[in-house]
């Protein structure tokens, strides 16, 4: 069983070159895929997490 947990570690893939960050947080934005990303934005239009999307809307429903 270990073997196969190191044989996947060594087949993920590196780097793909493409790294967004959240606006509001800097965490880094993950990738589904090489070219599809979540995407969720602030009332900027700014690229933003999951967490900080959350908040963002948690405290718009409180108001």
């Amino acid at each position: 069983m270990k073997s196969q947990d190191d044989a996947k570690k060594q087949n993920a893939p590196r780097r793909t070159g493409l790294e967004m960050n959240c606006h509001r947080c800097g965490r880094a934005l993950p990738l589904l895929h090489p070219h599809i990303m979540v995407e969720r934005m602030d009332e900027n239009e700014n690229l933003i997490c999951e967490w900080c999307y959350e908040e963002y809307y948690a405290s718009k429903n409180k108001d």
